[in-house]
């Protein structure tokens, strides 16, 4: 398995932290959706719960990655005394 170098690991990064950080402003939006009158409306503002699902899934996704490589990575570079 190839292991992503150091550039690709700090853009995974960043893209994990910014989605993150989406994902948030996202949900945010959709719990404090108002209707017209002014009112918080429970059954708005779908569209911002699926794009917090969305950048949920991004996050973990690009976050999954880096850990899975970093933890693979460090098995493969053992040198074993018969090798």
């Amino acid at each position: 398995m190839s292991h992503p170098n150091r550039a690709l690991r700090t853009v995974l990064a960043v893209v994990c932290a910014a989605a993150a950080v989406a994902a948030a402003w996202q949900f945010y939006l959709f719990v404090q959706f108002r209707n017209a009158a002014g009112g918080v409306d429970p059954q708005g503002g779908t569209s911002n719960l699926w794009l917090a699902i969305g950048a949920t899934l991004v996050a973990c996704a690009a976050g999954g990655y880096l850990a899975f490589s970093a933890v693979t990575h460090e098995k493969e570079d053992v040198m074993h005394i018969t090798s």
